[in-house]
């Protein structure tokens, strides 16, 4: 854990300013799916361990899967606009 947080630490102190943190949506909509496949596998293999969660960060709590959800729909919308910008781009309009 400790781990964790000092690679967070790093990469926000070395981050160039202004730089964004994905080159494309594309890139933030992977992040954001694999990182949800950590975290909910994380919770399943806590669970099979025997582990209980004293606030009740669990597999059945509404508002995580929710908040999940919200994320990766978002990254999609975001992903498919860039998508369909980047069709209409490409091609010309012939009037």
């Amino acid at each position: 854990m400790i781990g964790v947080v000092i690679f967070i630490v790093l990469a926000v102190i070395t981050r160039q300013k202004g730089e964004p943190v994905f080159k494309s949506n594309k890139q933030e909509l992977i992040f954001i799916v694999f990182s949800g496949i950590y975290f909910f596998s994380l919770l399943i293999i806590l669970s099979l361990l025997g582990g209980v969660s004293q606030v009740g960060i669990g597999l059945t709590n509404p508002v995580l899967w929710g908040l999940y959800l919200l994320g990766v729909i978002g990254a999609y919308n975001k992903y498919k606009k860039e998508l369909k910008q980047a069709s209409n781009d490409g091609r010309g309009t012939f009037q």
